[in-house]
């Protein structure tokens, strides 16, 4: 860890499969396992192939009997009222309502991975949410019977915190204080972090492995449009920071890599007028490059 005020970006190592994975296992995380670093990091621990599987298969039974369903290849449907050609995929009815969990399984993926290896760890898991992350990241902490702090406003809706506390998370109210800046929320949980606590966040700059949990649905986006002789020219991604469409764009490229996509096609991402981080984002890094060549 490297102390000097400055976000230091962790990219992956690039991965070239030597034969694209068998599209015939159910689990994502089971067949994907080979383009993904928690399988790495379990044989450069000594666990074997199988060993990996066993962990992913009864963690993935955990949070079935937690949440009514493990994790599948979820649907990618024609949607012929947006327009000729156009296909959707479709996470609402997956673990925890949306795409979230995939990346947080991830995570745990690798924590448990390290505990098999006979490297435990004892930190609690913190997320600042109070939505479809928040619920993912309990549902995940529960079946792994881990302690979760969810950092949540205020205005938090009734029904999400009612399945937060069934779920066991441990839920911490944040107020705004004053002319306090930011988000108090992010705030507390930055706070948590920093006093040793596991950032088991959606947001890939508060931990960098979120975005390969969501490499997982693009892959499998590859594989649904192979099967039916589609490729894709353009794929659309509705973003709030950009941890999901990092996720698309690596599948994108780890398969057009390994010759399963012939064509990279243009993506694109979609936020609301009223709240657009990644664009904003964006905007600011384009302004400092320009500035920073005059």
């Amino acid at each position: 860890e490297v102390d000097d005020g400055v976000d230091h970006l962790l990219v992956p190592v690039p991965v070239i499969p030597s034969a694209w994975p068998e599209a015939s296992e159910l689990n994502p995380f089971v067949r994907y396992r080979d383009l993904m670093y928690p399988a790495r990091l379990a044989r450069a621990l000594g666990l074997s192939d199988a060993q990996y599987c066993d962990l992913v298969r009864s963690l993935d039974e955990a949070v079935a009997r937690v949440d009514g369903a493990g994790f599948r290849e979820t649907p990618l449907v024609s949607a012929d009222d947006l327009g000729p050609r156009v296909w959707v995929k479709n996470e609402t009815s997956h673990v925890g309502g949306s795409h979230k969990a995939r990346h947080l399984m991830g995570v745990m993926l690798a924590l448990k991975v390290r505990e098999l290896a006979g490297h435990p760890d004892s930190q609690r898991l913190a997320i600042a949410s109070c939505g479809n992350a928040a619920l993912g990241a309990a549902v995940i902490a529960r079946a792994a019977d881990r302690a979760i702090d969810v950092y949540i406003p205020e205005d938090a809706q009734a029904s999400v915190v009612a399945r937060l506390k069934d779920l066991g998370a441990n839920l911490n109210v944040c107020r705004r204080e004053g002319a306090e800046l930011g988000d108090p929320c992010m705030s507390a949980f930055r706070a948590a972090v920093a006093q040793g606590s596991i950032p088991f966040s959606v947001q890939g700059p508060e931990n960098g492995l979120v975005v390969e949990g969501g490499c997982t649905i693009g892959w499998e986006m590859v594989d649904q449009l192979a099967r039916l002789k589609r490729t894709p020219s353009a794929v659309y991604i509705q973003v709030g920071g950009g941890a999901l469409a990092s996720g698309i764009c690596e599948a994108l490229l780890v398969a057009h890599r390994a010759g399963r996509l012939e064509d990279l096609p243009v993506v694109h991402t979609v936020q609301t007028q009223s709240g657009h981080p990644l664009k904003r984002a964006f905007e600011r890094v384009k302004d400092l490059s320009e500035r920073s060549t005059l």
